[in-house]
């Protein structure tokens, strides 16, 4: 009698292991979200949701852009899933962009929701289209299926050679709650080459606290990637009088340090050590290597300090700490930066910058010399 009531209880467990997960829904129900968007809205206190998701038909995947406009989130979502015959299924997002009118009103009420949110990824990656959300997740971008992924792809390339366009949920959550907060995400718009879209990169938004204020252009992002060791690789040209190279970058070693003075003047001095190779040579007539890579090593060093500067300078006529002085003071001076933190929208615009940039090149590639210039004799 004991091992019938054993057996049955077995049974009872195992079916239900094979019964499925409780409130779960069919494939053929759930319309699957790959990309968010929040714009303004003609009102004031209403915020533009748009979503572009994936449904599955008949062994077929087709994608749609659904939009509707409410004074909160939550209810935003509730009014889609009514008017949508397929229940919206978040966790497989992609990405979230916020356009820049919006952003620059603010995005801290919007982030809060997706934090509570159980379906969301902290993965998701985190943009602010230079124009409107929608009209990045409506483009057709090809050859990818939509924008989202076509973006997450760019990402992933582009994060191979810098370290400051891959910013996720999570990342940009933590930022927000940084003191000083200056987050930056990546900005992106939509061109046109040869009759097709495509998504580029058009620099990095800066926030002071939630509220967008300002941009880097590409060149100064690159500026400011350098000026943060947060290179991974790519390359830099190097103009000389005799001529010029593009050098691909191999590594960069980065430390900076604060430097308080008596006279209240506040430093950051950073230095930074790079290794690199020739990618491309022109010019150089008549010369021989051993008497090129000087002047290339000096030109390298001087296009590293100058886009630092020109980033740097941007900065402060924001009035943004993005370089991070305030956090390095308070680190190495925690004392110094009590007296300090209130006043550090006053001090910050007249920080000086001080660069030390050491450049070596380890080699001219496959070829040594270029075709302007004179063999080495051994």
């Amino acid at each position: 009698m004991k091992s019938s009531f054993a057996e049955l209880t077995l049974l009872l467990f195992i079916s239900l292991l094979f019964s499925g997960c409780w409130g779960a829904h069919e494939i053929n129900t759930l319309a699957f979200v790959m990309g968010l968007g929040l714009d303004e809205a003609r009102e004031p206190d209403e915020i533009n949701l748009i979503v572009q998701n994936s449904v599955e038909e008949k062994n077929e995947t087709t994608f749609q852009i659904l939009e509707t406009r409410s004074e909160n989130l939550l209810h935003a979502f509730d009014l889609l899933n009514q008017k949508s015959s397929r229940l919206l299924y978040m966790s497989q997002n992609q990405v979230l962009i916020f356009g820049r009118k919006l952003a620059e009103k603010g995005v801290k009420n919007h982030v809060d929701y997706f934090l509570r949110d159980d379906q969301t990824r902290m993965e998701v990656l985190v943009f602010v289209a230079e124009g409107k959300a929608k009209q990045i997740l409506a483009a057709e971008i090809k050859p990818e299926l939509n924008s989202a992924l076509a973006l997450v792809e760019m990402m992933r390339q582009e994060s191979r050679r810098l370290d400051v366009y891959d910013l996720n949920l999570l990342n940009f959550t933590s930022s927000l709650l940084a003191r000083p907060s200056f987050p930056l995400a990546p900005l992106i718009k939509v061109i046109e080459e040869n009759g097709k879209k495509k998504l580029a990169i058009a620099g990095l938004a800066v926030f002071r606290g939630d509220k967008m204020i300002g941009r880097l252009d590409r060149r100064q992002a690159f500026g400011y990637a350098l000026g943060m060791g947060k290179v991974r690789g790519g390359s830099l040209n190097a103009f000389t009088k005799k001529g010029m190279a593009v050098l691909n970058i191999v590594d960069l070693d980065f430390r900076r340090r604060p430097i308080l003075k008596a006279d209240g003047e506040i430093e950051l001095a950073v230095k930074i050590s790079g290794r690199f190779t020739v990618g491309e040579m022109q010019g150089f007539d008549g010369m021989q290597m051993r008497k090129v890579f000087p002047l290339l090593e000096n030109a390298a060093g001087w296009e590293i300090k100058r886009l630092i500067l020109e980033s740097f300078a941007v900065s402060q006529q924001m009035n943004a700490d993005i370089f991070g002085c305030g956090l390095s003071i308070q680190r190495a001076f925690p004392d110094a930066w009590r007296t300090m933190v209130r006043r550090w929208e006053k001090l910050y615009p007249s920080v000086k910058l001080s660069l030390d940039v050491d450049v070596k090149l380890k080699n001219a590639g496959k070829i040594v010399n270029s075709l302007d210039m004179k063999e080495q004799r051994r």
